[in-house]
């Protein structure tokens, strides 16, 4: 029967792969908080772009609805 034992050297090696690997990690992360905010940014600005074309539909519907009952008031008079 072969066992193999770690020697303090290997579990030496294991932490500072470990850590190296942590650090990379770490490096991913803070890229993926990086994109993500420029994700939110672009769509609270895609929002505020939207409410912007709404507002102006909005009016434009509005006046097209005053100046109907505008007309439709002078042809009843």
């Amino acid at each position: 029967m072969e066992t193999s034992l770690a020697t303090k050297e290997d579990l030496k090696d294991l932490g500072v792969a470990l850590r190296h690997d942590m650090g990379e990690l770490r490096h991913d992360m803070a890229l993926l908080r990086q994109d993500v905010r420029q994700e939110i940014v672009m769509l609270e600005q895609k929002i505020v772009q939207s409410e912007q074309r709404m507002t102006i539909k909005l009016g434009t519907i509005v006046s097209i609805a005053i100046g109907a009952a505008v007309a439709l008031t002078k042809m009843v008079s």
